[in-house]
């Protein structure tokens, strides 16, 4: 407000605002988010004949840039399309991507026609924007084609192309299919990353290759990058679905030992472990060490406990961790109702029935 009026009090005093002037109200509304006072302001630069220069564009830029929702920055581009200000690889690029990862896939395609027709040329973070958005919606044909174009336009694919190469043909085709493009790696003088070497144990673990599993966890160190939880929770994942029953729980072990804390996650799959073990007891044991390291459980936590204390009969204790979902405002669900009161009436308490027959009600 103290800004506007000080416009007014320019005009009225016959002060002619130079570019410098408008840049400055147009950064003002670019930080508030207020597309009427940017469309006002590039309004008035081209009124006043001004070309716009690098501080107007760059201004423009940061707000496609630091606006999460795509819509503030389509409006700005809009504008700019409007007032005749070029529309560079970045600005294209950002819309591509925030587009894509709001689902908005016809515009996204737009985007990236018009930016072609207007002369724009794509750079290396366009293809990987682009091969990126079509792996998100499980086209690996055009992951393929998007990955030779970067090839087609003198550029030389780097190590996130490959990633999303690896990762799409993994999902689509297996394991054994995303370790071809691998294995051409060193030969492409490309070194994998910690989330290569991730993708590929994830991708072995989900068809219980163990061995393969394993091999990539080892290369984890062999190239220098530190082991974290979704390192060892995919290890863990994979032991526990071989059905060996002493590795996930040496696996644990071992990252703890290294310092690293397990997340909610991992610490649900250790749980779940013990329960389909019938070890229900070590089951709570984890839970307790989850909040020792000040992780709340989970409605999955919850779940999978109560389902071990009903296998193992232990419903008054069953009973006590639905209150203790209910006090952390947790929504247990009708299952976990019903095995209650069947439970109660065949003990022939059916006061406690009804009791929790109300509970489930409210």
């Amino acid at each position: 407000e103290k800004m506007e009026g000080l416009l007014e009090l320019m005009h009225a005093r016959g002060v002619r605002p130079n570019l410098v002037t408008w840049n400055t109200i147009l950064s003002t509304y670019c930080s508030l988010g207020n597309m009427q006072g940017i469309k006002e302001a590039l309004a008035e630069i081209k009124k006043a004949g001004f070309e716009a220069d690098f501080i107007t564009y760059t201004t423009l830029v940061k707000l496609f840039q630091d606006k999460e929702e795509p819509e503030s920055s389509l409006a700005a581009y809009d504008m700019m399309r409007e007032h005749g200000l070029k529309i560079g690889t970045k600005v294209y690029n950002i819309l591509i991507e925030k587009t894509g990862k709001s689902d908005q896939w016809e515009r996204t395609d737009e985007l990236y026609r018009v930016m072609l027709r207007d002369g724009v040329k794509p750079n290396l973070q366009t293809f990987n924007i682009i091969m990126k958005m079509h792996a998100k919606r499980n086209d690996l044909e055009e992951v393929r084609r998007t990955f030779w174009s970067i090839r087609r336009n003198h550029l030389k694919p780097d190590i996130v192309s490959y990633n999303t190469l690896i990762d799409a043909i993994g999902k689509e085709e297996g394991a054994e299919a995303a370790e071809q493009v691998f294995s051409e790696l060193p030969k492409l003088g490309t070194k994998p990353d910690a989330w290569t070497l991730t993708t590929m144990m994830n991708l072995y673990a989900e068809e219980v290759n163990l061995e393969m599993a394993h091999r990539y966890f080892q290369l984890m160190t062999e190239y220098g990058f530190e082991h974290t939880v979704v390192t060892f929770s995919i290890l863990i994942e994979a032991l526990i679905r071989s059905g060996d029953s002493m590795s996930p729980e040496a696996a644990f072990r071992s990252m703890q030992a290294r310092g690293i804390v397990p997340d909610a996650i991992c610490f649900n799959t250790m749980i779940n472990m013990y329960v389909k073990k019938g070890d229900v007891s070590s089951a709570l044991e984890i839970k307790a060490q989850m909040q020792s390291e000040g992780l709340e459980p989970t409605t999955v936590t919850y779940s999978s406990l109560f389902y071990g204390l009903e296998k193992a009969d232990r419903m008054e204790e069953a009973d006590q961790l639905l209150q203790e979902m209910e006090l952390k405002r947790l929504q247990p669900n009708m299952w976990m109702f019903c095995l209650l009161i069947d439970s109660m009436l065949r003990r022939n308490r059916r006061r406690s029935a009804l009791g929790l027959l109300g509970r489930m009600r409210r």
